[in-house]
């Protein structure tokens, strides 16, 4: 239906004369003295031929509501409406702009609009182009709830071989009601950077580093050990670590308070020392990463430091510290500014992506001659953003590029429920294999060649269930490796869905086996073992004397959960948890949303769930401090009667634990339980308590499941006890 709307408002644009056109939207009449601030497009919608420009649909009508009081598009899907893509759409014409850096703006306001499964989705104020190559869709992600008016902004790059291009407005995978008015497209910077020809016979630049190659992984101080450091780099081989200094990632709205967030950067600098202590052990190099900057990010995953100084400045005196502290460690290879930097609109002069970068550089070199400087790209590091980033003035750079391309085949199932797209295969209507690859690296490869300069690929991966992801992955470091460009895989022993260590199976975000290998983990191996070693001759002299790792203290909830319980020394040895129904008595489950049954021997915990889509369950409290960094069995008998089918595979009866780790992120390993109707069995799982565990609960229960499952003789111990 849509491609009928876009047709129409087509052939009714070539129809317009240009006094008509003005209402639906203005194109700059000549490319001949184009600068920046310059209108590319505009629409308020006070035209009646430029409403009907954009078509008809019955979730879409045009009323007296805009700004100000004007004509403004609403488009309005009830809760009870199944969502799609509920959107206009209009065709235009920027043959004229191609290769240009443009600004899109528009008046927005919402009610009720419901949060769709991806970012992208939701309220959509979108620009789509494309070339015979490759097409582009851009928009303010994460747009939804209940708003007045506001400003939803996004830059992009077109396309210097830009064939078509149109905008949307409306819903995508959401309910709710959305009005749209003032749209404007602006000229922010009128031309791509003119390279420099490569020089014949250019010496290698100084990646700073005398090893063939760096490669390693992304690593997160705060969740690993000593244990994990040495697999890593002692059976693993990997000559390089990527240590992220991050917390609440993906957040808005967070790292505001700098008294606060200086007393994190103290405590993560301690996690960090640990961290070189053993680079300096087993032999590897670390990129000291801020994955988290001052200021965070505001709602439109914008980093606030672009736009407010005092968060810049904040900035730049954490490098000053972190540089001084370092300064001449020979396990630090760089200094890595900023993790992913994104701009959604102009900045004011000087506190650009690239300027605020070039200033932290500068001030680190006036501390730190030597250590290399790691400068991202905009756009999330993204490859294609390569294409406008110029080489700031500051000796010692290295240049990092992140690569995720196709997301909808790497992130498959992450942030929604598609899964099954392969590779090598046609993923949005476009053959994906290697040279594909190959020619989204391409801006960072010209960049490389033009300055000469070292280039660090430093994230990249595929979700561990994505058919074909050893392939992608082999084929991405094959291109890696023929550039010359040192490289860091995302991630190792972060989230078990980028783990290597789990299986392909199941394709579930809640559910991971650990395996005790994987073609995924026997690509990235194979090049592991070309590493060379870092020597360390004056290691002694550089090791710091760091407190013993201790456990984080539990909050007082979890305290007092943990102290009703029977205590430890009346356990077995090896045993954290064991309770049996048999008495008619459950301690340690204070949700009473079950009842006391018969059980094999005397009463058995039941729960009784009768309406579907709703969740029951009762949680116990496992004692997270004795179990930390231990492998666990946990065991029941269990019994359930007409229990229907879920949804999903993960909902259903559940024996569950619930891992809370430091870093926010959670994981849900779970015991598989049948439907239907069975008699007392053994259920039983296995999982290894990460050194980060901040919480640990035991879940019983039914979601969005109906029927009646018991439960009894439940015990949580070390593996083999």
């Amino acid at each position: 239906m849509l491609r009928n709307l876009t047709l129409s408002a087509m052939i009714l644009a070539m129809a317009l004369g240009a006094e008509e056109a003005q209402g639906w939207g203005v194109l700059a009449p000549n490319p001949a003295g184009i600068k920046k601030g310059d209108t590319v497009f505009s629409a308020d919608f006070e035209s009646e031929a430029g409403r009907k420009a954009w078509g008809e649909a019955p979730f879409a009508k045009w009323v007296k509501e805009g700004v100000g009081g004007g004509m403004c598009l609403k488009v309005s899907v009830p809760a009870d409406a199944t969502p799609g893509h509920h959107k206009l759409n209009l065709p235009i014409d920027l043959s004229r702009y191609k290769g240009m850096k443009v600004l899109c703006t528009a008046k927005v306001r919402a009610v009720g609009a419901t949060k769709a499964p991806q970012a992208y989705n939701g309220v959509k104020w979108m620009l789509h182009y494309k070339s015979a190559a490759s097409e582009n869709y851009v928009n303010q992600n994460d747009v939804y709830g209940t708003f007045d008016w506001k400003e939803l902004s996004f830059t992009t790059v077109l396309f210097a071989d830009l064939l078509t291009a149109d905008l949307s407005l409306g819903l995508e995978m959401s309910t709710g009601e959305v009005w749209f008015d003032d749209l404007k497209i602006t000229v922010i910077s009128q031309s791509l950077p003119v390279r420099p020809a490569p020089k014949a016979n250019a010496p290698a630049p100084d990646r700073g580093h005398d090893l063939s190659r760096l490669r390693g992984a992304m690593l997160h101080p705060s969740s690993l050990g000593d244990a994990d450091y040495r697999v890593f780099a002692g059976e693993w081989k990997g000559n390089l670590a990527r240590c992220q200094m991050t917390r609440a990632w993906g957040k808005a709205g967070t790292d505001l308070d700098l008294v606060e967030y200086d007393h994190w950067i103290d405590e993560t600098c301690v996690e960090i020392d640990r961290m070189l202590n053993a680079a300096l052990t087993y032999g590897f190099k670390v990129a000291i990463d801020l994955h988290s900057p001052p200021g965070g990010r505001l709602d439109d995953r914008s980093m606030r430091m672009f736009y407010e100084k005092k968060y810049q400045d904040h900035f730049v005196a954490v490098w000053e510290k972190l540089a001084k502290r370092y300064k001449g460690h020979p396990a630090v290879w760089g200094f890595d500014l900023i993790n992913e930097p994104v701009e959604t609109k102009p900045t004011e002069p000087g506190m650009g992506y690239l300027e605020t970068q070039a200033r932290a550089a500068r001030a680190i070199r006036a501390i730190d001659p030597k250590t290399p400087i790691i400068v991202e790209s905009a756009e999330w590091d993204s490859p294609a953003a390569f294409a406008y980033l110029e080489p700031i003035d500051v000796p010692r750079v290295i240049y990092q590029a992140h690569m995720y391309e196709p997301g909808e085949y790497t992130h498959q199932g992450v942030h929604n429920t598609t899964t099954g797209i392969a590779y090598p295969g046609e993923i949005r209507g476009k053959k994906w294999d290697k040279e594909a690859l190959r020619k989204v690296l391409a801006p960072v490869r010209e960049f490389q060649r033009a300055y000469n300069v070292p280039i660090y690929l430093g994230e990249f991966s595929a979700v561990r269930w994505a058919p074909g992801a050893s392939r992608y992955l082999s084929d991405v470091i094959e291109i890696f490796e023929e550039y010359g460009w040192d490289w860091s895989y995302h991630a190792f022993r972060e989230w078990s869905g980028w783990s290597v260590e789990f299986a392909d199976e199941p394709v579930d975000k809640n559910k991971h086996i650990p395996a005790a290998t994987t073609a995924r983990k026997e690509v990235l191996l194979s090049w592991f073992a070309k590493n060379e070693k870092p020597k360390y001759p004056d290691r002694a002299k550089w090791m710091r004397a760091v407190p013993e790792k201790a456990p984080k203290e539990a909050a007082p909830a979890v305290k007092a959960a943990e102290a009703s319980q029977a205590p430890a020394a009346a356990l077995p040895a090896g045993v954290f948890f064991q309770e049996s129904f048999a008495g008619g008595e459950a301690k340690s489950f204070p949700a009473k949303t079950y009842t006391l049954e018969a059980g094999p021997a005397g009463k058995a915990l039941c729960i009784a769930l009768e309406e579907a889509g709703k969740v029951k369950n009762t949680t116990a409290i496992l004692p997270v401090e004795a179990m930390r960094g231990k492998k666990v069995t946990l065991k029941a008998r269990a019994k359930g009667e007409a229990i229907s089918v879920p949804p999903k595979t993960y909902n259903g009866p559940k024996f569950m634990m619930v891992i809370t780790k430091d870093d926010g992120k959670k994981d849900y390993p779970q015991a598989a339980l049948k439907t239907g109707s069975w008699d007392w069995q053994d259920a039983a799982f296995t999982v290894d308590i990460p050194a980060n565990a901040t919480k640990l609960e035991l879940t019983l229960g039914l979601e969005l499941s109906t029927g009646k499952i018991w439960f009894d003789e439940i015990r949580v111990a070390e593996a083999g006890k």
